[in-house]
């Protein structure tokens, strides 16, 4: 016979509730704990953005005072040739006030020859020759005046021609530095404006027609028709509430005519797949146009092998050539003839910054992937490697993994702690999400792996 007392209900139901309790508070534990988390990256990366952007201002304010000295300087030349103006008038007016008086002067000598004239005629019979030749001299005087009168006229005429040529050469000068000021003018607001990217509203490029996201891939309505090629990358989103919601990224592996296979890199939320439906978005790819870009002068942050290669994986082409084909210029330092020639061509620029805002393309170091990879290390243990490594040498992944504590091995195994996949590791993605297992992209490896 069972002696044993029976459980109080009370006593369960007790128990039922402090379990609940402690679940919920583990819960909001959790929460609280992924919040911060998260508040800090945005932390760290404001402050990334901080120090840039001063830079950029403290390089505008520099560039400030060698235009207002090229304004001053074209005071300066305006200031001669208002003075040599004003000179050549002074002249004109000189020369006037000078024919004036010998207008006079003749005046004067033809009152004085009438005036001989008249006394001429009273002694007509004896004054007749010398009438005459008083006549004479009076023609030769006036023939010399008129001689003067038209060299005057032709001096008048050779001051006024000077004046005009004059004229003409500073207005050509200030035509040539208006025109450089319109240059510089152009120049600063070509250091100072900053391409808007961070407002740039996703357009719809194309949809998910089928969702295998469980297994790591989807089928979209794009193909080698639209001008899509394998190893272009685009953001998964859809509208709620009149909002964009990204619910994560994809690779292009295999196309076709007008639909393609893509392998899932990353979903924002487990409980939010991507579905049939869902809209597709890449900032550089156009079904009627393929984005050129240019690369040119040093970066801080990046290589341009690096840089080539962000934008090739956002479907870019990248030209050696800087030609009136490019629609972007990607400029670093040491590149102001290439800055000129952009200009010129009436091409866009875009700093290292505005290129990774404009791809949309988070090129900073995951820390809690990183901080997930090195505990895992120090505990022993062991990550799986699959399929074919692009973005980041196979033995190097391994011997970080390695060089912290951790183990390598191919495959997929329950086991493993985490896989990290190349091309072509559609199956093995698959295997590893039913299993439960972390999935690490080879491109997000690339950017966390830290280097020997």
């Amino acid at each position: 016979m069972d002696t044993t007392a029976p459980t109080p209900n009370w006593l369960v139901s007790l128990l039922v509730i402090f379990s609940l309790a402690a679940i919920a508070v583990f819960g909001l534990y959790i929460f609280r704990h992924t919040q911060r988390a998260s508040l800090d990256e945005q932390h760290e990366m404001l402050k990334a953005q901080l120090v840039p952007m001063r830079e950029a201002a403290a390089h505008v304010e520099d560039r400030i005072p060698p235009l207002e000295k090229n304004i001053l300087n074209r005071r300066a030349l305006l200031a001669p040739l208002d003075t040599f103006e004003g000179t050549n008038r002074a002249d004109v007016d000189r020369a006037l006030t000078t024919n004036g008086a010998t207008l006079k002067t003749n005046e004067g000598l033809q009152d004085k020859a009438m005036s001989a004239f008249a006394d001429a005629m009273k002694e007509a019979p004896e004054r007749r020759q010398e009438l005459g030749r008083e006549e004479e001299r009076s023609y030769t005087t006036e023939r010399d005046n008129d001689d003067r009168r038209r060299q005057l006229r032709e001096d008048v005429e050779k001051q006024s021609q000077t004046i005009e040529v004059q004229k003409k050469k500073w207005r050509g000068e200030k035509a040539v530095l208006d025109d450089r000021i319109d240059e510089l003018e152009g120049r600063v607001r070509q250091l100072t404006n900053q391409l808007d990217t961070s407002n740039r509203e996703f357009k719809i490029d194309g949809n998910i027609l089928a969702s295998e996201a469980a297994d790591g891939f989807v089928v979209i309505g794009l193909g080698f028709a639209e001008h899509l090629r394998s190893g272009t990358k685009f953001a998964v989103f859809n509208r709620r509430a009149g909002k964009i919601v990204v619910k994560g990224q994809i690779l292009v592996t295999e196309v076709r005519e007008h639909v393609s296979t893509a392998r899932v890199l990353s979903e924002a939320d487990r409980n939010d797949p991507l579905v049939k439906g869902d809209h597709l978005h890449n900032p550089v790819y156009d079904p009627e146009h393929i984005r050129s870009f240019a690369v040119r002068g040093d970066f801080k942050r990046f290589s341009r092998t690096e840089i080539t290669r962000f934008i090739q994986e956002s479907g870019g082409t990248v030209d050696n050539d800087l030609a009136v084909n490019v629609d972007f210029l990607v400029a670093g330092s040491n590149a102001p003839a290439d800055l000129d020639q952009a200009t010129k061509l009436g091409m866009s620029i875009l700093s290292e910054d505005q290129l990774l805002e404009f791809l949309r393309f988070d090129a900073r170091p995951s820390t809690s992937t990183w901080a997930f990879i090195l505990a895992s290390c120090k505990e022993g243990k062991r990550f799986g490697f699959a399929g074919n490594f692009t973005a980041v040498n196979e033995s190097t992944a391994r011997k970080a993994i390695e060089r912290n504590g951790g183990k390598t091995s191919s495959g997929v195994s329950k086991d493993y702690v985490a896989l990290i996949v190349g091309e072509g590791a559609e199956s093995e993605m698959a295997e590893a999400r039913k299993l439960g297992i972390p999935v690490i992209d080879q491109a997000q490896f690339a950017r966390i792996v830290e280097p020997e």
